[in-house]
């Protein structure tokens, strides 16, 4: 695949033509019919072929968007839960006018059984979809009682159980949360088709323990602890690591852009981290920085915020303003004619914008945030061949 380096020039926030360093001549690629593609579009043609001049506009804060929570389900959770549930209407309505749609998976991908080997009905395995009642996979702008529901789920009875049982193992799920790992798992699941094929995904992780609770070599807690005195090391499985889930993700949904919040305890927060272990009074509760997860929020340009915060009102604000910016990028029906497109912003903003082309996924990017209610104006052309 050839690469290009490209001049990228940006002023008063218009970005004109791109084009390569070297003239290359590129095979003609079939483009969907004009009726097909859902775009403005105009097709003309001669004795050698058509050509379809495509126009996209979409407006920042009213796209389709994605939203996977990853809700750590272990015991000592349940404070946690309740502060995502009841700032979960202010997320909402930050969301403007998104077309969203809102799934909860948990961090548990054990196959946890009870204390005579059988499967515990409470626990939530291998990246499954949690119910909000009567077989609904996830929630949208239509859905009745939509704060409700997904207050209710968030909130899980199998962490409270855990809790109020002292932590005793036969009552409560995994405490190996793997919420990379449950991720990966959810995306090669689909469940009730959650997923749309050109929707930006947000993953928004909740956790008070690292991936595998810090215990892999080189993580933020090794064996020999307190309260794991007695634990071995845990490897890390590829669905574990973060570059594993954004290398899938492109692979999977090449037009699907993907953001990573974490709300975790931070990197060197000895502060967060105190508080965080040994909640009530238990000394089997041992948070962990979240390493891995921050590593994959920084891979995926998403936002980092405190699991200590007082009410997350500030974090899932700042998510919500990301997700909103996510929807920004904007995909091709087709490899333009000469690699050439345009861009421009109604109205300009007061600073300039980059764009950079991904032909390979068929996607140009920008590189700064654009004010809500932004219309972005991409047009292009792409040889269609006649039959």
């Amino acid at each position: 695949m050839l690469k290009d380096y490209w001049k990228l020039l940006s002023v008063g926030g218009l970005v004109s033509y791109f084009l390569a360093c070297s003239p290359v001549q590129f095979n003609k690629i079939p483009a969907p019919p004009c009726h097909g593609s859902g775009l403005m579009c105009v097709q003309t043609c001669n004795e050698s072929g058509c050509v379809e001049k495509f126009e996209n506009v979409k407006t920042v804060g009213a796209g389709a968007v994605d939203i996977l929570f990853v809700n750590d389900n272990s015991g000592s959770m349940s404070y946690e839960q309740n502060h995502m549930g009841a700032k979960f209407p202010n997320f909402i309505q930050s969301l403007g006018h998104l077309d969203y749609r809102i799934a909860i998976t948990t961090t548990d991908v054990s196959g946890a059984t009870n204390a005579v080997g059988v499967p515990r009905a409470s626990s939530r395995q291998d990246g499954a979809l949690l119910d909000f009642g009567s077989g609904l996979k996830f929630i949208d702008r239509n859905t009745s009682n939509a704060v409700g529901l997904f207050d209710s789920t968030i909130r899980r009875q199998e962490t409270l159980e855990c809790e109020q049982s002292g932590y005793q193992t036969a009552s409560c799920p995994s405490g190996d949360e793997r919420g990379i790992y449950a991720a990966n798992l959810a995306i090669d699941r689909n469940d009730g088709g959650f997923l749309r094929p050109t929707a930006p995904l947000a993953i928004v992780i909740l956790a008070d323990e690292d991936v595998r609770s810090g215990m892999y070599p080189g993580g933020s807690r090794q064996a020999g602890t307190t309260g794991y005195n007695s634990s071995p090391l845990f490897p890390l499985n590829d669905y574990d690591l973060p570059e594993t889930l954004v290398s899938r993700f492109k692979a999977k949904f090449p037009t699907k852009s993907l953001s990573v919040h974490s709300i975790v305890i931070k990197n060197n927060d000895s502060s967060c981290l105190s508080t965080q272990s040994g909640q009530g009074g238990n000394v089997n509760v041992v948070g962990s920085y979240g390493r891995l997860y921050e590593q994959l929020s920084t891979q995926a340009g998403g936002v980092i915020g405190s699991i200590c915060s007082s009410d997350y009102g500030q974090e899932l604000g700042q998510i919500a303003y990301e997700i909103q910016n996510q929807v920004t990028s904007m995909s091709f029906v087709c490899r333009p004619i000469d690699d050439k497109y345009h861009v421009e912003f109604f109205p300009k903003p007061s600073y300039d914008v980059i764009a950079t082309p991904d032909f390979e996924r068929l996607v140009v990017e920008f590189d700064r945030a654009l004010p809500p209610e932004t219309k972005i104006q991409l047009s292009y052309s792409c040889e269609k061949m006649q039959n």
